[in-house]
C-alpha cells in the first residue's frame, strides 16, 4: 500500500506524530511518504492508497476577528490548493494536536474532516486527538503508535 502522510506543524509535535505513524506503516512494508503541507500536492494524493492528514490547531486572525481551532497555516494553504478537486473512494485518516484548555479543542480535526468530505474521500478510522502533546509526551507518542497500528491492521 502507498501511504502519504501530510502534516502542518508549528513546534514540531505534529511532525513527530507523522514520523511515528510513518514508522508503523513502514514496519509493515508499506511505501510511506511523509511531507510537510507546504510541500504536498494533489498529485501526491492521487498516487496514494491512504492519505493521512495531520495538523495542530492554531489561532488565525481573520480581518478583525481571532478564530481559535484553525488549521496550521501551511495545512490551511494546502487545503485551499485542493479546492475543486475530488478523490472519490480515496481513503483518508486524520489526526490533530490541541489543548483541552482552549475553547476549540483540536478544532483543526473538524476542518480536516470537512476537507475529506469536500474531496469526496472516504474517512478511514476514528480521528486521533492528542491533548497537550509535549506535556504528556510518552503517553501521546504511545497513543499515536497504537492509533497507527489500528489503522494499519484495518487498511
Amino acid at each position: 500500500m502507498i501511504v502519504l502522510i501530510v502534516y502542518g506543524t508549528n513546534s514540531g509535535g505534529t511532525q513527530d506524530v507523522a514520523e511515528i505513524i510513518g514508522k508503523v506503516f513502514s514496519a509493515h512494508e508499506h511505501a510511506v511518504t511523509i511531507k510537510r503541507a507546504n510541500e504536498a500536492t494533489a498529485d501526491d494524493i492521487a498516487v496514494s492508497d491512504l492519505v493521512i492528514l495531520g495538523s495542530c490547531s492554531w489561532d488565525r486572525e481573520d480581518g478583525k476577528q481571532r478564530q481559535e481551532g484553525q488549521l496550521q497555516e501551511h495545512m490551511y494553504a494546502f487545503a485551499n490548493s485542493l479546492a475543486g478537486k475530488t478523490f472519490p473512494e480515496k481513503k483518508f485518516a486524520v489526526f490533530g494536536l490541541g489543548d483541552k484548555s482552549y475553547t476549540e479543542y483540536c478544532g483543526a480535526i473538524d476542518h480536516l474532516e470537512d476537507l475529506v468530505r469536500k474531496l469526496q474521500g472516504q474517512k478511514f478510522g476514528d480521528s486521533l486527538r492528542l491533548d497537550g502533546y509535549f506535556f504528556k509526551l510518552p503517553e501521546n507518542q504511545l497513543k499515536a503508535k497504537k492509533w497507527a497500528e489500528t489503522l494499519e491492521k484495518t487498511a
